[in-house]
């Protein structure tokens, strides 16, 4: 062999204390094997050529690099976690020690400074930490913008002018060059939601009255020459309870049938300082009415059966489909007033099917409507009377009159 094995780890360094002892002669005879190896390989791969053991050991060079390279790698993938972890404890050891001793430098000066020099000390750092305080508490209530960032305040007030108490949340988008906002804030006793510092952005405040059950959101710039506090104007109690009527007049071909119609009213939203508000809570009415529109009573909930939110609905193309059934037994009491809130009125049309039982106070009514059911709004936060109307213009009375026939097989008052 043209490799002496003693000279494959010649070139490593001297052996470390924890340094296994077979580790050397492990390595130079692994390669040695692999080198024995390789030489018969190349020996043998083309006889008729008769190469050289200059030329064998120059192909195994080229083929595996030198070896006392390959010693050397592999000795270091051996050790050097050792060796690692060895200099990682000794720097440690160092920095401890290094520690350790300016620790008692510290504690060794300290206990040489005087009283009065320390009383000093503390005097000047004092006087510093309340000159930035207040140099703080001005550029926060400054409406002067700080670099790029800016104060954004919200301050809910009464038509008075007198702090609300409520919830505030402030969100801005982010982007490429700054993050997002998120923050919700309980206002404090003068009504101040205070968000500090924030970034040149359009953001999007919602106000919550957890009294009341209403809401607003809005968008605002917050930026350059734009106010550093925004004062809201809220609402501070239920708004009254308002009168409503209703007006009805079907087609003439339809004025003799005995209708009766079922108006929800829901309450929705209401202005104050020309900023929408919105209710959290159902504010709903239920108005029975005759063929005029005069209201004859109020119906709770529970006995209003509304077929198209049930999943037995038939489909529209069946007669069947309209029958549904409002009960001669169904109790009615004394029409209140809705507040007076932007409402949603949906109109449910139904028929009288059988004459009016005697000892029951309306005869039993079957559901007309057809998808679409109709619907209107009322302002019921004007201070006039809202009037909700069914004119014979309307596209109702065709659907109606289309499903007439199937729900009139029983004559009224026979």
């Amino acid at each position: 062999m043209a490799f002496d094995p003693s000279e494959l780890t010649a070139g490593l360094p001297a052996p470390a204390g924890d340094e296994p002892p077979s580790l050397r002669r492990d390595i130079a005879d692994e390669l040695a094997d692999h080198i024995e190896c390789a030489w018969q390989r190349e020996s043998r791969a083309r006889p008729q050529e008769g190469f050289s053991d200059e030329e064998i050991k120059r192909r195994i060079v080229e083929r595996f690099g030198m070896p006392a390279a390959v010693a050397r790698r592999l000795w270091w993938d051996a050790v050097k976690e050792q060796i690692m972890s060895g200099r990682i404890t000794a720097a440690m050891t160092t920095l401890a020690a290094a520690a350790c001793i300016a620790c008692c430098v510290f504690v060794w000066q300290s206990t040489r400074i005087g009283n009065e020099l320390q009383a000093a000390l503390l005097e000047s750092q004092r006087e510093a930490n309340l000159a930035m305080i207040e140099q703080l508490k001005a550029v926060t209530a400054s409406s002067k913008p700080t670099g790029d960032w800016y104060p954004l305040r919200v301050r809910l007030v009464d038509e008075q002018g007198k702090p609300v108490q409520g919830k505030v949340t402030c969100s801005g988008a982010g982007s490429t060059t700054r993050l997002a906002f998120n923050e919700t804030i309980q206002t404090s006793a003068a009504g101040l939601a205070d968000f500090g510092l924030v970034p040149s952005n359009q953001y999007t405040v919602h106000i919550t009255l957890t009294a009341l059950s209403e809401f607003a959101h809005f968008s605002t710039f917050i930026g350059p020459e734009r106010p550093a506090e925004l004062s809201i104007t809220c609402p501070t109690s239920l708004p009254p309870r308002r009168p409503i009527r209703f007006e009805i007049k079907p087609p003439a071909a339809l004025a003799e049938q005995p209708f009766y119609y079922v108006a929800e009213v829901i309450g929705l939203s209401r202005q104050i300082a020309g900023r929408n508000w919105s209710t959290n809570q159902e504010d709903k009415m239920i108005f029975l009415l005759d063929a005029s529109g005069q209201i004859l009573g109020e119906l709770s909930r529970t006995e209003v059966y509304d077929g198209t939110t049930d999943s037995s609905y038939p489909s529209s193309s069946s007669p069947s489909g309209f029958a549904m059934r409002l009960p001669s037994s169904v109790t009615l009491k004394e029409a209140g007033q809705p507040r007076g809130y932007l409402c949603n009125v949906r109109f449910v049309v139904y028929r009288a099917h059988l004459p009016k039982p005697a000892d029951a106070p309306l005869p039993e009514l079957r559901n007309l409507n057809v998808q679409p059911i109709f619907r209107t709004s009322c302002d019921l936060s004007l201070s006039e009377p809202q009037v909700c109307k069914l004119d014979p213009s309307l596209s109702l009375w065709s659907n109606v009159r289309h499903v007439l026939p199937h729900t009139a097989s029983v004559p009224y008052g026979n």
